[in-house]
């Protein structure tokens, strides 16, 4: 008896198929939203940054501490914009 190699690929084409649609199905949903999150992440450290960078252009920036740009003083905007900008960093290195 000849083995029927045309059902045994029908049969492989088939598992590859749900296979491929169960991951879509599981990794999608993932992979969506880890790049919003990165792209939230990046415009959220392009804002930080103009602010910090108004900030900077003033000279008296560091001697106004009690001043609050969108409610966060200069140091609060810079400690924020390191902590986002390394978050990014690091979870784009891995």
């Amino acid at each position: 008896m000849v083995p029927n190699h045309h059902d045994q690929v029908e049969h492989l084409e088939e598992q590859v198929k749900k296979l491929e649609e169960m991951q879509l199905g599981q990794w999608l949903p993932v992979l969506e939203s880890t790049l919003q999150n990165i792209q939230s992440g990046t415009e959220n450290c392009d804002n930080i940054q103009q602010l910090v960078n108004d900030w900077w252009s003033q000279p008296a920036q560091h001697l106004v501490d009690w001043i609050e740009i969108d409610g966060m003083t200069y140091s609060q905007w810079l400690a924020k914009w390191r902590d986002l900008w390394f978050k990014l960093h690091n979870s784009s290195a891995k």
